[in-house]
């Protein structure tokens, strides 16, 4: 049986939970899939995570990454598209190349804004970026599709809803709040920062954020470092010392991020980069108070998430003003998550 090829050039963060899902939506067509992935990827926690437990039904090679080794796994005879679960920094390379690629191909775009200092610099980055998009559409069999955060409303032809799986677990959830009261016995209302954790965190920032706050309340740090756990812990010196800090380091599972999602009172993101959020997305299903900040992309979303989230600058003192209103607030009803329409679409194609 002819296989489809999955592209996965990257494999920290969520990229390999894409993958999966991509995964499962050809092998509910009844076909075969072929997912290739970085060198050093099978050994990671990200792939003992969201890979290894459906390894017996996939075919998964490591490869050195380029648009010609990835050529070179797909079958001639193919008639359905190579998925790139990351297209960002490929779709230029892929219309340079000018290969003819049986099906075409579908790239997932992580970051369709522009990232700059200036408001001009965002706009220009945005749209170059778009032009290259509609070209691709338009003149090649190359096919695009931007990923929008779980807040937007509706779907566009070209767009794909950020998927969530949410997979909580009773057991768990009990198991965190006991450590956390283990570990902050003076906290009973606890403020997150969840993901992989490093300087675009801003988790200086929002530590002294919850430190104006009263003294109930506790800063959860959770996920795996992008820097030493040394530099994290500076970051969280003066809460620490205070005793309202619970540092989780590692990579998260999926139960364990969602089972902690819904026993934080509150969750923060703050960062400046543009683009979808996958966290924010879980909250939204569990019904975790939300204050976004920086990114324009986050007050974006909080102007389509209502009364669960709230948007402010980059600035201590309004997040900590921010987050004391979210504990005010309580949490919100959350909602169902199918993340399966997510692969459905990119494997359909064409």
């Amino acid at each position: 049986m002819v296989a489809q090829v999955i592209a996965v050039p990257g494999y920290k963060g969520h990229r390999l939970m894409y993958a999966r899902l991509i995964a499962e939506a050809v092998l509910e067509a009844g076909r075969d899939a072929r997912i290739l992935v970085p060198r050093g990827a099978l050994a990671s926690a990200e792939f003992a995570t969201h890979l290894a437990p459906n390894g017996h039904r996939l075919e998964v090679l490591e490869i050195d990454f380029g648009v010609d080794a990835v050529f070179e796994h797909v079958d001639s005879a193919s008639e359905h598209p190579t998925v790139f679960a990351e297209g960002d920094s490929w779709l230029l390379p892929l219309l340079r190349r000018k290969l003819r690629w049986p099906g075409g191909t579908a790239l997932v775009i992580m970051r369709p804004f522009g990232n700059g200092r200036t408001a001009a610099s965002r706009i220009i980055g945005t749209s170059a970026k778009a032009m290259l998009r509609a070209y691709a559409r338009l003149f090649t069999a190359h096919r695009p599709m931007c990923l929008v955060s779980a807040a937007h409303r509706g779907e566009g032809k070209w767009e794909l809803r950020d998927p969530v799986e949410f997979v909580a677990d009773p057991d768990a959830r009990s198991r965190i709040r006991a450590d956390w009261a283990a570990s902050a016995p003076e906290c009973g209302r606890w403020v997150g920062v969840l993901g992989t954790i490093g300087p675009r965190k801003n988790v200086r920032l929002i530590a002294g954020a919850i430190a104006r706050l009263p003294a109930d309340v506790g800063l959860v740090v959770a996920g795996a470092g992008e820097v030493q756990e040394a530099e994290i812990n500076e970051w969280l010196a003066e809460l620490a010392a205070q005793g309202r800090v619970v540092r989780t380091a590692g990579q998260l599972s999926d139960i364990e991020l969602d089972s902690m999602m819904l026993e934080l009172d509150c969750v923060v993101i703050a960062h400046s980069n543009e683009g979808p959020s996958g966290i924010l997305a879980r909250a939204v299903v569990a019904g975790t108070p939300l204050v976004l900040s920086g990114a324009l992309s986050l007050r974006d979303d909080a102007k389509q998430l209502g009364r669960i989230a709230e948007w402010v600058p980059l600035d201590e003192e309004q997040v900590s003003t921010a987050a004391m209103r979210a504990l005010d607030r309580g949490r919100g009803l959350g909602g169902a998550a199918d993340p399966s329409h997510f692969g459905r679409k990119l494997v359909g194609y064409p």
